[in-house]
């Protein structure tokens, strides 16, 4: 008989009693000491709960009856007794998903932790890691949780929320790049002020901004990470694959690679200024400068110069770079300490700098460097092609600080375009496809500007 086929007259009748010769003193929770693991404490849960919610559906009907006591039906239904019920059920238990759920999260114990230890040992452990990192110490958990545990005895975390305190404050373990102490060289947070004040008068100027940059194609480009199918060993039989597939091939990490040169400003691509120069065979990781030289790259700037004046429209134009080696050949190379003495000797006298006959290299050193001085410094005196080429159009160079490709916006583009060249690629796809797919994605763009 189903439960809604009862009639009121009929449940109010049943007792607790009528059904305790059902009882199994023998099953789990049904005396002190017995064990439940998780899944049984959720399933116990469940249950209590679905008995509430009948509760709750008979409203007045309910009271009187065994229906108005959740859980100890809940105890007989499950065969358990009712202290094991409210022991599983209780705030906190198994059964809460929402609990169980914040359990499970690392974040919020992370954050749960911080909140706790954070206005305490915060500021304590963090000049504690960054006084070790100064000094380039090894650093770890349980080696910092001992130096704290020995110079503060309040100090009582365990080494599982210390680990979770160190992820809530900030830190994290994995390679170190050492990025931040390249970014703040002294250096290069000179040369980085002085592009971007160069950068803002070009704009107070009007002037029209050319970011250009080169980056590399491969043949065969296709996704390395995608969805695979685990439920099928890696011996399956034949039926298996005639049925489904065997996932997508690997994607290969050498090959035939093309050059892609280009620039944008703006307002978005410069049309006809995106070259696309086939190289050698190479690997992934390899740089793909040693496929380039300053003969290739002048021979662009000069192809594309008229190009980007036409997208200048009459506006001054500044051409941002950054500093590979054939972006700075030099019209006349500085001599220094590792040049040979008649280097340095006729560097001097082709600038009228009167040289001793009897002159040392230590001697020639020094009038060498207050040559140098003399002009402004070596900066000054450099003379690069590329600033030749552009400054016969009236163009301004701008260059990039060292490192700081971050700055130029035209390596998102190349992002991109890579990211679609790799979801649109198969493995077996020619130089020549890929070439002609990068060439449809650069026409379709330079024609929405």
């Amino acid at each position: 008989m189903r439960l809604r086929d009862l009639q009121p007259c009929r449940f109010r009748s049943l007792t607790f009693d009528m059904f305790r010769c059902h009882e199994d003193p023998s099953a789990p929770g049904s005396s002190a000491g017995s064990h439940l693991d998780e899944r049984a404490k959720e399933i116990i849960g469940k249950v209590r709960e679905f008995f509430i919610e009948l509760k709750r559906q008979l409203g007045d009907e309910a009271s009187g009856t065994i229906f108005n006591s959740p859980a100890q039906l809940t105890a007989l239904a499950c065969g358990v007794s009712a202290p094991t019920v409210r022991s599983c059920t209780r705030r906190g238990s198994i059964s809460n998903p929402q609990r169980r759920d914040r359990r499970r999260n690392r974040k919020q114990l992370a954050e749960a932790v911080v909140r706790k230890y954070g206005n305490e040992w915060g500021e304590i452990v963090r000049h504690l890691i960054h006084g070790k990192l100064r000094q380039e110490a090894d650093v770890t958990t349980e080696g910092i949780r001992a130096e704290l545990q020995e110079a503060h005895p309040s100090f009582k975390m365990s080494h599982c929320t210390f680990y979770y305190f160190l992820r809530g404050l900030g830190f994290s373990y994995k390679i170190n790049r050492g990025q931040r102490i390249i970014f703040e060289r002294p250096d290069l947070v000179e040369k980085r002020a002085a592009y971007l004040f160069a950068v803002e008068q070009a704009r107070s100027r009007g002037s029209c901004l050319v970011f250009m940059d080169e980056t590399w194609v491969f043949d065969g480009m296709t996704k390395k990470r995608g969805w695979n199918d685990n439920s099928i060993p890696l011996f399956a039989p034949a039926s298996t694959f005639q049925e489904y597939s065997y996932g997508k091939t690997a994607a290969k990490n050498k090959g035939r690679r093309a050059i892609v040169i280009g620039a944008i400003t703006e307002e978005g691509p410069v049309p006809g200024c995106t070259k696309i120069l086939v190289s050698g065979y190479r690997e992934a990781d390899d740089d793909y400068h040693r496929d380039m030289d300053h003969v290739v790259f002048e021979d662009w700037v000069r192809e594309a110069i008229p190009r980007m004046r036409i997208v200048a429209a009459g506006r001054p134009l500044a051409l941002i770079l950054d500093n590979a080696p054939y972006h700075s050949r030099q019209l006349e190379k500085i001599p220094n300490r590792s040049s040979k003495k008649a280097e340095i000797e006729g560097y001097l006298r082709a600038h009228n700098v009167t040289v001793g006959s009897n002159a040392t290299k230590n001697d020639l050193l020094e009038e060498l460097r207050h040559f140098i001085a003399s002009r402004g410094g070596i900066d000054a005196l450099r003379s690069y092609a590329v600033d030749t080429i552009c400054g016969e159009h009236g163009i301004a160079v701008i260059r990039l600080p060292p490192y700081h490709c971050i700055l130029n916006p035209i390596e998102m583009c190349w992002s991109q375009m890579k990211a679609h060249l790799c979801r649109v690629g198969k493995p077996g796809d020619t130089l020549e496809l890929v070439r002609a797919f990068l060439t449809g994605s650069v026409y379709a763009i330079e024609r929405k500007f």
